[in-house]
């Protein structure tokens, strides 16, 4: 939820898909609310309230007229962007559930690996050097839990990998807390290391993962 809360592409995407326009986002990334958590604590005066006087002085500064229907859609976003700040501190205060995986949101997934695809111009990341979405939440975990985590070299499968696994339908039926429920049993797959080719394109995965991750940067230099 954090992740959400800070990712201006899903911040974006939200602003798009309740009626802003794409000049009335860049005004308001122009007074710096480029995500949920700006937004939540421009208009917030007290937890969790949309303090109006707080809201008028960010539809003034950042437009020259209001329409109603602007202004409730602003309402609507800031109380969205409201409920989603205090999410995610709940979720960094409490402890959280071992082996639950972050996922980063699709929106924030999709702009990292276009910047990144931008910076890398030797190949593209696709097929083979395109990593799982799996391996990218999980780095994306470790940074968010700030704990040390291990990946082995074979997990570091890459995303048609995943898709094809995601395909099967595979479901299991437990007992739990007296109770029979039907849960998706998640595929153990690995990646194939039999050759140096497959076990270099598993090292540019993992690589490609923790870049997207921000657990690393890739840099490039002049020569």
């Amino acid at each position: 939820m954090s992740a959400y809360a800070e990712s201006r592409a899903s911040f974006k995407h939200r602003c798009l898909e309740v009626g802003l326009t794409e000049e009335q986002f860049d005004a308001l990334k122009d007074q710096n609310i480029g995500t949920f958590n700006t937004l939540a604590f421009s208009v917030c005066g007290q937890p969790g309230q949309i303090d109006d006087t707080r809201f008028r002085n960010l539809l003034d500064s950042s437009f020259t007229s209001v329409s109603l229907g602007l202004e409730s859609m602003l309402r609507q976003l800031s109380y969205e962007a409201i409920t989603i700040s205090v999410a995610a501190i709940k979720q960094r205060v409490e402890p959280s559930v071992e082996g639950q995986v972050k996922r980063l949101p699709p929106q924030e997934r999709d702009e990292r690996m276009r910047r990144l695809s931008e910076k890398i111009t030797g190949f593209s990341i696709t097929g083979d050097y395109e990593p799982a979405h799996s391996v990218v939440d999980f780095f994306t975990t470790m940074i968010e839990e700030s704990a040390p985590r291990y990946l082995a070299l074979s997990k570091c499968v890459s995303r048609e990998q995943e898709l094809l696994c995601q395909r099967v339908d595979k479901r299991i039926v437990i007992l739990e807390d007296q109770k029979l429920q039907v849960k998706n049993n998640a595929p153990d797959i690995t990646a194939d290391l039999s050759t140096d080719l497959k076990l270099q394109n598993a090292f540019i995965r993992r690589g490609i993962a923790c870049e997207q991750a921000n657990l690393m940067t890739y840099e490039t230099h002049e020569p």
